[in-house]
């Protein structure tokens, strides 16, 4: 239904989870035991932003319409926007190798994440009618996704 659905802040999320796996990881590195690298199993907690726009076209030019004047021959175009706070959970599993003195590592992770978050908006309605309701014109329809 929104065909424009992206996530922002997505890169944040990953970029303060980088940062925060480098800070533990080179914690442990100074135990001794943790120089050598390895598998590990994880609990991701993905959040990010959801943003939408759709857009609607009531053309009311075709020759054999039904829609009547002052409506007939135009074309009504309308657009909403809107976000919303994207979640989940998931596991992760990956393999990490240090290098030198495991200030510095190199690290392989895949994951599996189930998201929620849906997206929700409302077109204000355009057309000549006060209400926008007649036959011809963009509705005033709450849409979500």
């Amino acid at each position: 239904m929104f065909p424009g659905v992206s996530t922002t802040g997505l890169f944040g999320c990953l970029v303060s989870a980088a940062f925060g796996a480098t800070a533990g990881l080179a914690g442990q590195a100074d135990d001794g035991s943790a120089g050598n690298g390895g598998f590990y199993l994880g609990v991701a907690f993905p959040l990010g932003h959801l943003g939408a726009t759709m857009q609607e076209s009531v053309d009311n030019t075709a020759p054999n319409t039904l829609v009547p004047e002052p409506r007939r021959g135009q074309v009504f175009e309308d657009e909403v926007s809107g976000d919303a706070l994207s979640y989940g959970i998931g596991l992760v599993a990956g393999y990490w190798l240090p290098f030198s003195s495991g200030a510095y590592f190199l690290d392989a992770a895949v994951d599996v994440e189930s998201r929620g978050g849906a997206v929700e908006a409302q077109f204000a309605g355009v057309g000549i009618s006060s209400e926008r309701k007649q036959l011809g014109e963009s509705w005033p329809d709450r849409v979500s996704q």
